[in-house]
């Protein structure tokens, strides 16, 4: 039972300092798949604002990273993942508004074409 534990608590201490390593490289790696994604979702004309917000942070934690300061830029990797995130997520929604409404317009437009013809 001893040995258990001991192995245990070898264990979770090699996983908190494995966490703690002195590398933003995974944060800025999600980060950056969010914002390609935000990209992708045309979220520049879609979510400007929101787009804005996270390109802010992303600029913020290179420019931490480059100072050295790890830890902060973890964090503001994080809250760039986030936002870029948010901004794909509007993005995505105000374009199946966008298509709803273009469907609902559909018919309508049909009908005036028919009556001009």
């Amino acid at each position: 039972m001893r040995i258990r534990f001991c192995v245990l608590l070898g264990f979770l201490a090699l996983l908190a300092s494995y966490g703690c390593r002195g590398s933003a490289e995974i944060e800025m790696n999600d980060a950056r798949l969010a914002m390609e994604k935000a990209k992708i979702a045309n979220a520049e004309i879609l979510a400007p604002t929101d787009l804005e917000k996270a390109q802010k942070a992303w600029d913020h934690a290179q420019a931490a990273d480059k100072e050295g300061n790890t830890a902060t830029a973890k964090v503001l990797y994080t809250s760039a993942k986030i936002y870029f995130g948010q901004a794909a997520d509007i993005a995505n929604s105000k374009r199946g508004a966008l298509s709803r409404e273009l469907d609902n317009m559909q018919p309508v437009i049909s009908e005036t074409l028919d009556k001009v013809k």
